[in-house]
């Protein structure tokens, strides 16, 4: 597998080292390119999404469809910050692909707040050894803030509950988009 700059051929590399997913979460549907990757990479499991904006939601449900995927998927039109409530099975995998919709208002970003309280609803519902995937966007003053933010959050988790990773590139210009990886200890 070609290894690039961009965050995407990361999370190729991470999804290629999990083999049994039965429930995932992409809780920011955007314009549905990893609900996508997740559902051809492991089209059994059920996806759950999650959008506020309803042009993310039909663009997501239009890219399945174009691509005969017509089930094994729901979307919800409510914040991430509801996964917990609405997700009441084991997750598997979840993504976040923080920032703002690609083609969108821009004025309309992810914050703080929501997104710690949709991590912790995650873990809280994170099967033994699940991922967490969030792609942190540093490069505008927004997602600068919610990336320290959630830094701080994340290096306060329990060790011994959680594993956190930051997979960055150090040699790339202007703050590239990075992930965080957490990954629920078993035992």
């Amino acid at each position: 597998m070609a290894i690039s700059h961009h965050v995407s051929s990361y999370l190729d590399l991470l999804l290629g080292d999990l083999d049994e997913v039965r429930v995932m979460v992409d809780a920011t549907l955007g314009n549905g390119h990893d609900a996508l990757k997740l559902k051809k990479r492991f089209p059994e499991a059920m996806l759950y999404g999650f959008d506020v904006q309803k042009a993310a939601l039909e663009a997501s449900t239009r890219r399945l469809n174009r691509q005969g995927i017509t089930t094994g998927f729901e979307f919800f039109l409510q914040s991430h910050e509801n996964i917990g409530e609405v997700v009441r099975r084991p997750i598997d995998l979840c993504l976040f692909n923080l920032g703002y919709l690609p083609g969108g208002d821009k004025g309309r970003h992810t914050a703080y707040d929501t997104t710690v309280k949709a991590v912790t609803g995650a873990l809280a519902e994170l099967s033994p050894r699940g991922l967490i995937l969030l792609t942190l966007y540093p490069g505008s003053l927004r997602g600068r803030i919610e990336t320290i933010l959630l830094e701080d959050h994340f290096k306060g988790l329990d060790q011994k509950a959680v594993t956190v990773m930051r997979i960055q590139p150090l040699n790339q210009k202007n703050d590239p988009p990075y992930l965080i990886l957490l990954r629920k200890n078993s035992g």
